[in-house]
């Protein structure tokens, strides 16, 4: 009965696995590569700033999804997902062949031009997107682009060694995009990293952990001393209520 019940599966599964198979081929061709390469870098765009943001609201940083900063993110893979298509079809004619020199070079000039290209082109088309000011332009370039220009030292060069060394030119921003999945994520946290306001309960806590940091001390039977903030002395009359018009203000000079 298991034998039969996996010759049965097999038989179901071959048309599948063929149906693949030849659509593999045919998005993976000369003729549709550029758009299957647009459409995995859009789409790998998105999600990654789909789960950031899911992030952010667990750490309270955003209250809730913001899908016009989505959409934002995921419009950048229309102009760096053509961009990448291009370079790699450049770098492997200009740099033909498998060798260890050859793939160290490649390396080397990607980390060197395409890396800040791919970076400004990122950051420049969401400042473009958000009407963003010069000055906010050029401090996102200097500023956030230099910490994403350091990640990228880490993470791409012993990546792009396995790219270079053993995949055919149609599937490196496949490939690209696999691994950039993660990045991807770290991408919009550096350029989203803001504060983003907390609802009125969140804000009246912080309110009374920070503000009102109160202590009292019992002086004698008939007065109670309360700090407030460091900085008053509030000294009321114990058989009368707390209020501002019972009570004898001391500012600490």
């Amino acid at each position: 009965m298991n034998k039969l019940g996996h010759g049965i599966l097999q038989l179901a599964w071959k048309p599948v696995l063929k149906s693949i198979r030849i659509g593999g081929k045919k998005l993976f061709s000369k003729k549709y590569l550029l758009y299957t390469n647009t459409a995995l870098t859009v789409g790998l765009s998105l999600t990654g700033d789909v789960i950031q943001q899911n992030f952010q609201i667990c750490k309270h940083k955003n209250r809730t999804w913001d899908k016009t900063r989505t959409f934002h993110v995921s419009c950048t893979g229309f102009l760096v997902g053509p961009f990448c298509h291009f370079w790699y079809m450049f770098l492997d004619r200009w740099l033909p062949g498998r060798t260890l020199r050859i793939v160290f070079k490649k390396i080397l000039v990607d980390q060197l031009v395409c890396s800040p290209l791919f970076i400004g082109m990122f950051l420049m088309s969401l400042n473009y997107m958000e009407n963003d000011s010069w000055d906010k332009v050029k401090q996102d370039l200097v500023e956030k682009g230099k910490t994403l220009y350091l990640a990228d030292w880490i993470v791409w060069p012993p990546a792009q060694l396995i790219n270079f060394l053993f995949l055919p030119t149609r599937y490196r921003v496949l490939y690209d995009n696999t691994i950039a999945f993660g990045f991807d994520c770290y991408f919009s946290y550096v350029r989203y990293d803001k504060v983003y306001p907390q609802d009125d309960h969140t804000q009246e806590a912080e309110s009374e952990d920070t503000h009102v940091m109160t202590t009292v001390d019992k002086e004698d039977s008939d007065s109670w001393q309360l700090h407030v903030n460091s900085e008053q002395l509030i000294t009321c009359d114990k058989s009368k209520s707390v209020s501002g018009d019972l009570c004898e203000q001391h500012i600490f000079s």
